[in-house]
């Protein structure tokens, strides 16, 4: 029998009186709706429009699951819903996807999506990766973020030479273990 393909949610975080104001997708969508309230405590700086809306509110908002999608197609069923909400004259969102034609969407501050395009636009330096591999490296992952981050990678198309790196990490995992002594008695 065949494990079934991971699930992701597609969810709205709706304001009191049901307005659909963002669209997000994560495999547990009420603990992800919960970690944007954390996050908005935590970053008070954030002002990203979700984050100050989020900041405005009494109580948390309502969230709904709009749909269920295996996860390698949870990115095009995000931005689809994106998409259908933005022509919904209700809905008020406040996503911002800096590849969309955002400019006269009722709700977008131009000069939010201008930054937003900036930050996304901006590049890390092959130093500072650098550095930031060298402090991650032996840093032990717990198999639940192993798993998150699958999900994450799941349905994209790797590069010929990260398909090299994967070879060669698999052959060196598989050196090792054929290296070390037998717990078996074998």
């Amino acid at each position: 029998m065949t494990p079934a393909a991971p699930r992701v949610e597609i969810y709205a975080l709706l304001d009191a009186d049901g307005t659909v104001r963002y669209v997000g997708r994560s495999v547990n969508a009420r603990a992800r709706a919960s970690s944007h309230r954390r996050d908005v405590v935590r970053y008070p700086d954030d002002d990203r429009p979700v984050a100050t809306w989020l900041r405005s509110l009494d109580a948390p908002p309502r969230v709904e699951v709009l749909a269920r999608v295996v996860a390698s197609q949870a990115a095009a069923a995000e931005v689809a819903w994106i998409r259908r909400l933005r022509r919904d004259t209700a809905a008020r969102l406040l996503n911002l996807r800096p590849y969309e034609p955002l400019a006269g969407l009722p709700g977008v501050d131009p000069t939010v999506l201008k930054r937003v395009r900036w930050s996304v636009a901006r590049t890390v330096s092959a130093e500072r990766r650098a550095r930031v591999s060298v402090a991650l490296q032996g840093h032990a992952v717990s198999p639940a973020t192993r798993q998150r981050i699958a999900l994450a990678h799941a349905g994209r198309p790797k590069s010929p030479e990260h398909r090299a790196a994967i070879t060669v990490g698999v052959r060196r995992a598989l050196a090792r273990r054929r290296a070390e002594p037998s717990s078996r008695g074998i």
